[in-house]
């Protein structure tokens, strides 16, 4: 309660379905037996989710729930598979966010080919990002590139090291609203520095759920904190701005 956006991870299923799922996610509840979603329909990961005792959410589900409700920001972070390929994943994230807010689809909230007759909803809170820059590409190349898109810095593994997707640079996708930045390199000041000032960026560090990193992004002037536990943020945050007018600790109060 209180909080003003909100991030939706979106993966497509064997049968082609997007649902809110990460791969971890379906690795627990399967009990490991399984560690791609792209490699399970979404009637088994329900199946197994049961058991479990937890309910997985469609794409569509949660996106009636959080588009045109109020949030600022609501982050749709692809998680689109090397193997599996992101052809056609773009336009099916595309319909479905903007297609009409509806309670009456079908039973399990699955896609429906009828959505391209409902009239469009807009959604300008909405930013779309991923690890993948040819598919942030097309979604830039949607609609005129009028929607806000981001990229990934990252240098966790190899792949993402040998694509480059480490570096800051001009050539990484154009018309990029912003940057995501993995955590232990958004504490380097001059890479946040530089995505804001020399290129234009929007800053967003992922994914932060200690109090001592929370303080160093604020202080290196992050836009804004992608966690897993938004009450350890916003306590920290509370903290430095009472820190802040008592003058013992300095920080651009405009961006918390």
């Amino acid at each position: 309660e209180g909080f003003e956006c909100v991030e939706v991870d979106v993966s497509r299923t064997r049968d082609n379905e997007l649902v809110c799922l990460h791969s971890r996610e379906l690795k627990a509840i399967t009990n490991n037996k399984f560690e791609r979603v792209q490699d399970v329909t979404l009637d088994v990961i329900r199946m197994h989710a049961k058991k479990k005792g937890v309910w997985i959410s469609t794409f569509r589900e949660v996106v009636d729930q959080v588009v045109n409700r109020g949030f600022k920001q609501v982050t749709i972070d692809v998680k689109d598979d090397p193997k599996a390929g992101w052809s056609g994943l773009p336009e099916q994230i595309f319909e479905t966010v903007f297609a009409e807010d509806s309670s009456n689809h079908n039973g399990g909230g699955r896609s429906s080919n009828n959505n391209k007759h409902n009239s469009k909803r807009s959604c300008e809170e909405c930013v779309f990002w991923g690890k993948t820059d040819a598919m942030l590409r097309k979604f830039i190349e949607f609609d005129g590139g009028k929607h806000k898109v981001g990229y990934t810095v990252a240098n966790f593994s190899r792949a993402l090291r040998d694509e480059g997707y480490h570096e800051l640079s001009i050539n990484r996708p154009l018309g990029a609203y912003c940057v995501a930045i993995q955590s232990e390199m958004a504490e380097e000041e001059k890479l946040v520095r530089d995505a804001n000032d020399k290129l234009g960026l929007k800053t967003f560090a992922w994914t932060v759920s200690d109090a001592r990193r929370v303080r160093k992004l604020a202080n290196n002037n992050v836009d804004g904190i992608v966690t897993d536990d938004p009450l350890i943020v916003r306590n920290v945050f509370e903290k430095m701005r009472r820190d802040c007018l008592r003058g013992s600790h300095h920080v651009r109060d405009e961006r918390l």
